[in-house]
């Protein structure tokens, strides 16, 4: 679980898939300064949040770098 904090974005509600090999999750993704800085279950409010009505998520995928 991750404490939303100074969060700027909540992407909630997705079916996530991180590129690890695992099975697909149901989570959260917490954003803060343009970057990813939590995915799983994130309590608390940000600035702005989606409700991404359990559409997939594949945070990391444009830019692995």
């Amino acid at each position: 679980m991750v404490d939303s904090g100074d969060l700027d974005l909540i992407i909630r509600n997705a079916r996530i898939v991180d590129g690890r090999g695992r099975p697909v999750f149901r989570g959260d993704v917490g954003v803060a300064a343009g970057r990813i800085v939590g995915i799983g279950a994130i309590t608390g409010r940000a600035r702005a949040e989606i409700d991404a009505a359990d559409r997939f998520l594949a945070p990391g995928f444009i830019d692995i770098h």
